[in-house]
């Protein structure tokens, strides 16, 4: 019996030792955050395609993120963990864009914004805490900085 009770520890104590070391919520956060940086990359495209239809980027309102936006994407894509992106249009001309998320492990991934704090661009066009935390990354036309 203590054979056994001694197997039973040491199974334990190596399983511990291996979830600790596999840290499955830090991977489920790298899995959100890479759907978060697809997601976007998709919206991205389609909000190009829309640019060479119209000359001109799309309204706020013209999309909502959860929805069809027909032709150009048969679902615009929710946040992954319940938060919130952000389309940003500058609207005197329409000619540039942003768009924010706010990553789970913002200050460990390399293509956050400002260290895992809020875009400085996002903020200044008041929208650097609306992402369900501070919008910490962004992808943008090519005319202007997220």
């Amino acid at each position: 019996m203590l054979e056994l009770l001694t197997t039973l520890a040491l199974i334990g104590i190596m399983a511990g030792v291996v979830m600790l070391s596999i840290d499955p919520v830090t991977q489920q956060q790298k899995g959100w955050d890479a759907k978060r940086k697809s997601d976007l990359g998709q919206v991205q495209r389609a909000l190009e395609m829309y640019y060479q239809d119209y000359n001109r980027y799309p309204a706020s309102g013209t999309f909502t993120f959860g929805s069809a936006w027909n032709p150009y994407m048969s679902m615009v894509p929710p946040d992954p963990h319940a938060k919130t992106y952000i389309y940003w249009v500058d609207a005197t001309n329409f000619q540039s864009y942003a768009l924010y998320a706010n990553m789970e492990r913002g200050k460990w991934d390399s293509q956050a914004c400002a260290g895992g704090l809020a875009c400085p661009n996002a903020t200044a066009r008041g929208v650097g805490n609306s992402c369900g935390g501070a919008c910490n990354y962004g992808v943008s036309s090519s005319n202007i900085i997220p």
